[in-house]
């Protein structure tokens, strides 16, 4: 997969790594236990999603914790638990040339991402 992806792309991403505020989740993961999901009570009147500006997966999490791709959707971090090496694989790919992926989460849990949608 990394071999796909354009080499001043992969430069720029190993550099989003090391500044903020990817530093500060990292930290905040080190220091914070993320609890395993559990299926939110969704209001698919409350359902809505905008297209993500940035990404940041979680590839290898702390032991005991989730694992977690976040997206930045509507100018916040939201997060999706656990997701299979499909979704991570597409949506770097998608980033990396340029697709719009979309994040959906409902407006009452806000923080949590329940469906990922990448249009080509």
């Amino acid at each position: 997969m990394q071999q796909q992806i354009p080499q001043h792309l992969r430069q720029q991403m190993q550099q989003l790594g090391q500044q903020q505020p990817f530093q500060q989740l990292l930290q905040q993961l080190g220091q914070e236990r993320v609890p395993q999901a559990q299926a939110p009570a969704i209001s698919t009147q409350a359902l809505t999603g905008a297209v993500a500006q940035s990404f940041w997966d979680v590839v290898q999490p702390l032991p005991g914790q989730a694992s977690l791709l976040y997206l930045h959707v509507d100018n916040e971090w939201r997060v999706y638990v656990n997701p299979d090496d499909r979704t991570r694989d597409q949506v770097q790919e998608a980033f990396a040339y340029g697709q719009p992926v979309i994040g959906y989460y409902d407006t009452n849990n806000p923080g949590l991402l329940l469906a990922i949608v990448i249009t080509r």
